[in-house]
């Protein structure tokens, strides 16, 4: 099978960044209307159901991350051996890829279920809170296959350059979700109120067609990778690869999983009202967010492809101007949430004037350096894309010291400013950082293929 999909390296710098983020922008949106969706629905049963969605957040993006580097490294090979033009290798470790993410799906998901009480203890929560977050968490869990499945598949396809078809099937998660949240949450004919817990029970049912739509449109084999029932038979080497290229984007994503739930440990510290602020605040952020991290995965396509086509001469064009396209578009997108914090929190948590207030101070704190945050994007979307994924991992660690040691100390002298200033502290250290290692990348090393 020859994929119909062009190759990126063979039109112009601009259009391709364009034709790849602006589908993943839309996907990312809508990822995010989908957060939103359940947190309105949530919203409407009060602070103890926020702060429970906010607590159990971070420990879902946790088992995730742990599970995601299989599902990175697979995209990484499948951009460069795309850009060699080489089909048959596309669909090995596709087929591979898919193997390995369901395997540590079903692991994660023991382990999940198994641990999620004595996590919902070590954290703290306030005894309202507990039983709320617990099934939440409960439920979540369960979803982690459907969860890297899916996450797996719509990175293969990235890889090759083809994101209208994820950006679809969010759409109809997306639509699902709107209606099966309120009746999960509050019950409707047979169906039981669920509380907190209905909302990640739509989750569960979303996400698993979710999975289900990616699996028959690969194993149909007409959307550029062709999932082959010869390849479904474990390749310990392969999965050696893998599990070598990917680990270190595990514990970079880690890093960050444990950096949410350190800071949501010292929230909790301060009671439920700063802990739903700040969940509310994390929540609103990933929507100004999207526009960086749409760039940023278009460049690690690109980046990827034009180091397996060996056209080295084009990775620094791209990084300039993806670099300027995202650092537009987030200052933009932070002035605007700047001025309207307050009124975007309201919605969520109508006359809850506390949570308003101090959740509308953390937006606006961070506000100040979304700009930046994009270019960090942009600069670590390129190191993911050649492979290094060490180097990546490595300035996820720093940051995480940083932020952790930011939030930790701060509060102690400027309350909690100080915890919000966290965010903004470790986004300016991870920009410098970020310079730093792409200007002394060798990537003609970093082909993989």
């Amino acid at each position: 099978m020859k994929s119909k999909f062009a190759n990126l390296t063979e039109m112009p710098i601009t259009k391709a960044i364009i034709l790849l983020a602006i589908p993943i922008l839309i996907t990312n949106l809508l990822q995010t209307v989908y957060q939103i969706t359940d947190t309105f629905w949530v919203g409407q049963l009060g602070k103890e159901a926020v702060a429970a969605v906010s607590i159990s957040f971070p420990v879902v993006f946790l088992i995730v991350a742990l599970g995601s580097g299989i599902g990175m490294a697979g995209s990484i090979l499948v951009a460069q051996y795309k850009g060699k033009n080489d089909q048959k290798n596309i669909d090995f470790i596709s087929t591979q890829t898919i193997v390995g993410m369901v395997f540590f799906g079903i692991i994660f998901t023991i382990i999940g279920l198994l641990l999620a009480e004595p996590i919902i203890t070590l954290m703290g929560v306030e005894a309202n809170v507990f039983p709320l977050a617990l099934s939440y968490l409960l439920v979540s869990f369960l979803t982690t296959v459907f969860t890297f499945t899916y996450s797996a598949f719509a990175s293969l396809l990235r890889g090759i350059g083809e994101v209208k078809i994820p950006m679809i099937i969010v759409l109809v998660t997306v639509i699902l979700n709107f209606f099966l949240d309120p009746i999960f949450i509050f019950g409707y004919g047979i169906i039981p109120a669920s509380g907190v817990a209905g909302a990640a029970w739509a989750t569960l049912i979303t996400t698993a067609i979710s999975a289900l739509l990616g699996m028959i449109i690969l194993l149909r084999g007409k959307r550029g990778i062709y999932i082959r029932k010869s390849c479904c038979l474990i390749s310990f080497k392969t999965q050696k690869r893998l599990l070598r290229i990917g680990w270190p984007s595990s514990i970079e994503f880690f890093s960050h999983s444990v950096g949410m739930i350190v800071i949501t440990f010292i929230a909790a510290a301060y009671g439920t009202v700063i802990l739903a602020s700040f969940g509310l605040g994390l929540r609103l952020f990933s929507f100004v967010f999207m526009p960086a991290l749409s760039v940023s995965i278009a460049v690690s396509a690109i980046v990827g492809q034009q180091i397996g086509a060996k056209k080295f001469d084009l990775i620094g064009k791209t990084l300039k101007k993806a670099s300027a396209i995202s650092f537009v578009a987030l200052t933009a997108l932070g002035i605007l949430l700047f001025v309207l914090s307050e009124l975007l929190v309201a919605i969520f948590v109508p006359g809850e004037l506390e949570v308003i207030r101090n959740a509308s101070e953390f937006i606006k704190v961070m506000a100040v350096t979304f700009g930046f945050l994009g270019i960090q994007t942009v600069m670590l979307g390129a190191i993911r894309g050649a492979g290094a994924t060490k180097k990546a991992m490595t300035l996820s660690i720093l940051l995480l010291a940083f932020q952790i040691l930011i939030a930790a100390t701060l509060p102690f002298y400027l309350g909690t400013l100080g915890l919000w200033l966290a965010f903004p502290g470790a986004i300016m250290i991870s920009f410098f950082i970020s310079i730093i290692i792409t200007k002394r990348m060798d990537w003609k090393k970093a082909r993989l293929v």
